[in-house]
């Protein structure tokens, strides 16, 4: 591997005058080092990647600067060390000078979005460069320039426009989601919102709904609004939540599932902890929608988690949407999931649906002759008693699933009281907040804090986070590759730093020397050893 980098590497340098050769000398080069991190680092030992990092920026040849910069992207994915030495001001500037170049070609553009998306994954230093250098703005501009062309789905997996687009679109994804740096997750939304990118996304969706063109804006406006209540509320404003609401509508009489489920996460991020929100979106029949997508005999139990949580964040506090779950037949379908479905997550969040419906189901047996609050006149007794045969069944059906969740809850109670005493000083926070005082809103939190959680609570947590995670799962769907882990620090022990002490003695700064004649811990590598050396001269 190494004689083979060193003679491409020579080779790279005497075919300056044949941009055609350099790129099969690129394409030779780039499968070493994918998913190579031995490779990557040889390469960057022996001065290659400075040497294409100036090819790139100084070529004057559009197919070698598009090699050049895909070879780049690929060894940073695949090294974090290259990764942090490419993350310098003039690279960043040199690709906003070229998405920015109307000259440019749009697989050249393309590669630039590809060489940005993977120096700011996972990288603090790669985020700050991108909002310092204004490439955000840039890509936040090429998503509403190519979305205004009406982007071209002909031939789709293979239409330049459209797979630049659609780089555009998970490189901002993974802006605005990624946890490494809170700031420029921060200006990503609020800049989105401001730069027109939402107007021109909903209203694409008004107009048609191609799988392609609709999935890609589902992800960016979920990951954007998603635990920003200013992102939410201009959402709203613009009317993009009835566009959501009368899309999801349209898709569930069509019977498109799939698409229909990218909605629902949309909608579920869009009004998640936002009370407000949630009563705004209880005028446009939401739950009726997703009690007929739910009844959809080909969902898998992952997608019915989806929606039975989304119907779990609408239902709670908000009488009108419990009163629309009722009207559309939805709890015997949270009852059926219960008893049907073996997934621990979709039993949680049907216990969810069900604990928020639990005070309206009461009244409502309790209280069949007297009136009901005037949320939908749908559900309002008229004065003069006048009953429909069809009402009087409604109420015996709502006495009915009383009954049923009264008797979940006696069994729940059995199961705790079977518990010992001394075992019950083992329960953890979530175990001993009753009533109100547990919510969606601050149930992460409160559980987040508990150092020792329950099996059921533990369920919860994990189906929270899983679920937040869906939306990770849709950008990395659209990457050429997922992104490399970093790999698990681990402290030199006291034997390793006598070897390594030892080894130098013997062999000078040749690391590579000291690394294969010395038993060091497994993924240990030469760079390793050139900075713990360092480390320990400065501490004496």
């Amino acid at each position: 591997m190494k004689t083979d980098l060193n003679f491409l590497l020579e080779c790279l340098k005497f075919q300056m005058n044949n941009p055609d050769s350099q790129k099969e000398t690129l394409e030779a080069v780039c499968c070493i080092c994918q998913d190579n991190n031995d490779a990557c680092d040889y390469f960057r030992e022996i001065g290659g990647l400075m040497f294409l990092n100036n090819l790139a920026t100084s070529s004057t040849h559009s197919v070698l600067k598009e090699a050049s910069f895909y070879s780049l992207a690929v060894i940073a994915e695949s090294n974090v060390y290259c990764q942090q030495t490419l993350c310098t001001s003039a690279l960043f500037e040199d690709v906003r000078t070229n998405l920015l170049d109307e000259q440019s070609s749009i697989n050249l553009k393309r590669m630039c979005v590809f060489i940005f998306l993977n120096l700011v994954s996972n990288n603090k230093t790669g985020q700050s460069l991108a909002r310092e250098s204004g490439c955000i703005d840039i890509l936040l501009l090429l998503f509403r320039k190519l979305l205004a062309c009406n982007v071209d789905l002909t031939n789709g997996n293979i239409n330049p426009q459209y797979l630049l687009w659609s780089s555009v679109c998970s490189t901002l994804c993974a802006c605005v989601n990624n946890p490494q740096n809170g700031k420029i997750s921060l200006y990503m939304r609020s800049s989105f919102p401001d730069s027109s990118a939402f107007p021109q996304g909903i209203e694409r969706l008004q107009q048609s709904l191609e799988h392609e063109i609709a999935r890609p804006i589902f992800s960016l406006i979920g990951l954007t609004v998603a635990n920003s209540r200013f992102a939410q509320d201009y959402f709203a404003s613009i009317g993009g939540l009835d566009i959501l609401a009368d899309v999801l509508s349209r898709l569930v009489k069509g019977l498109d599932s799939k698409l229909a489920i990218a909605v629902t996460k949309t909608l579920d991020a869009c009004v998640t902890e936002n009370t407000k929100l949630v009563h705004c979106l209880s005028k446009r029949n939401v739950l009726s929608s997703l009690m007929s997508l739910l009844s959809c005999e080909t969902l898998e139990a992952e997608d019915k988690f989806s929606i039975v949580l989304t119907v779990g964040h609408l239902t709670e506090d908000c009488e009108a949407n419990q009163y629309e779950l009722l009207r559309s037949n939805g709890l015997p379908l949270m009852i059926q999931a219960l008893a049907e479905s073996q997934d621990d997550e979709l039993h949680k969040a049907a216990t969810f649906v069900l604990q928020n419906c639990r005070c309206i189901t009461e009244m409502l047996s309790q209280n069949l002759n007297e009136h009901v609050p005037n949320v939908n006149p749908c559900f309002a007794l008229s004065h003069n008693n006048q009953k429909t045969k069809s009402l009087d069944e409604y109420w015996r059906k709502a006495v009915e699933i009383f009954h049923r969740i009264q008797n979940l809850q006696q069994e729940h109670d059995e199961e705790i009281s079977s518990i010992p005493v001394t075992e019950r000083s083992l329960q953890c926070s979530g175990c001993l907040v009753t009533g109100h005082v547990m919510n969606s809103r601050n149930c992460s939190k409160i559980l987040l804090g508990c150092p020792s959680l329950c099996d059921r609570h533990r369920v919860i947590l994990r189906a929270e986070e899983r679920y937040r995670e869906e939306y990770r799962k849709l950008l990395y769907g659209t990457r050429d590759a997922t992104p490399q882990k970093r790999r698990t620090r681990k402290d030199f022990t006291q034997e390793e730093i006598t070897n390594l002490l030892d080894g130098v003695e013997k062999f000078g700064h040749n690391w590579n020397a000291i690394l294969w004649s010395y038993p060091f811990q497994k993924n240990r590598r030469n760079v390793d050893l050139a900075k713990k050396y360092k480390r320990l001269k400065g501490q004496h």
